[in-house]
C-alpha cells in the first residue's frame, strides 16, 4: 500500500488547526450505536424517566431478559449485571423517597412486581418491610442504627439479586434440571 502526497495534512501556519473532530454516532446493523452518550440517547433517556416507575421496571427486566439470551460473551454478561444493578438501585431510591410522602408503600406494588417478577415477590415484600422500618427510624432518630443498615444492605442485595437472576438465567428448554434457577 503506498501512500501519496496528497493524503499527508501540511501546515503553513502554528494558529491553523485541524478541523475538530465530532464524535459521530454510527449503527450497526443490529441497531447498536458506537458512540456513548449521543443526544438522542440522552433525550431517549430522559424520556425513559418520565414514565411511570413500574414501566421502566417492566422494560429494564424484559430488555435485559432479551440482550442476556442474545449475548455471546460472558463478559456482557457481567456487565449487564452491573447495568441492572444500578438502574435498580436508582429505581429503589426513587421508592425511599416515595417513602416521605406515603410511609406505608409496598414495593411490589410500587414495581407491580407480580406481573414482571413474581418470583422476587419473598425478597421484595422483605425489603419492602426493612425500608419502611428504616424510614421510620430514620426519621424520628435521625441516623439509623448499625443492625438496621445490615438488615437493609442484605434485603437489598437479596431483593436485586433475585431480579438479576431472573434476568440473567434464561430457561433452558431442552434440559431444565442444568437451569440454575430451577436448582434452588
Amino acid at each position: 500500500m503506498q501512500v501519496s502526497d496528497t493524503a499527508v495534512i501540511s501546515r503553513n501556519t502554528f494558529s491553523e488547526t485541524e478541523p475538530k473532530r465530532v464524535a459521530e454516532s454510527t449503527t450497526t446493523p443490529e441497531g447498536e450505536v458506537s458512540v456513548f452518550m449521543t443526544p438522542s440517547l440522552v433525550k431517549m433517556t430522559i424520556r425513559e424517566l418520565k414514565r411511570s416507575i413500574n414501566i421502566r421496571f417492566l422494560q429494564l427486566v424484559k430488555s435485559c431478559k432479551q440482550f442476556a439470551k442474545s449475548a455471546r460473551d460472558p463478559e456482557d454478561l457481567r456487565y449487564l449485571q452491573k447495568f441492572m444493578v444500578m438502574n435498580l438501585t436508582m429505581m429503589l431510591g426513587e421508592y425511599v423517597d416515595m417513602l416521605q410522602t406515603n410511609p406505608s408503600l409496598q414495593l411490589p406494588m410500587y414495581l407491580n412486581l407480580s406481573s414482571v417478577a413474581p418470583q422476587a415477590m419473598n425478597s421484595a415484600r422483605k425489603l419492602s418491610r426493612v425500608m419502611i422500618l428504616a424510614n421510620r427510624i430514620r426519621q424520628s432518630t435521625g441516623i439509623l442504627p448499625p443492625k438496621n443498615q445490615r438488615d437493609l444492605n442484605k434485603a437489598m442485595d437479596d431483593f436485586i439479586s433475585d431480579i438479576v437472576g431472573i434476568a440473567t438465567n434464561p430457561v433452558n428448554v431442552k434440559n431444565p434440571l442444568l437451569n440454575t434457577s430451577l436448582q434452588k
